[in-house]
């Protein structure tokens, strides 16, 4: 999503990672729920690693978007020290 502000623009992406139907179920007992949705259906570097490696080829393909999208209406692109993207866990909702 590119939003304009003031004389420039903002870019936003967000992910997020579906839970397995089981663990939505699980998670709904009370008390001890989540501790059984986490031990059935834990995160593996499996899922960490693909999550991960789908933020930062999206991350590549909207900086060469908007470089591509700069230079040709001729205006300054994004600064190298502003390239780096800020990122939040996308697995925190999941532990």
């Amino acid at each position: 999503m590119a939003s304009p502000i003031g004389r420039g623009t903002f870019v936003s992406y967000w992910s997020f990672q579906r839970q397995p139907s089981g663990a939505l179920y699980l998670s709904k007992i009370p008390f001890i729920g989540s501790t059984l949705a986490r031990k059935i259906y834990p995160q593996t570097m499996y899922h960490i690693d693909v999550g991960t490696m789908y933020l930062s080829y999206v991350h590549q393909a909207i900086t060469v978007t908007v470089d591509q999208y700069a230079k040709h209406e001729g205006v300054a692109g994004i600064p190298d020290d502003k390239r780096t993207p800020i990122m939040h866990d996308p697995f925190d909702r999941i532990t």
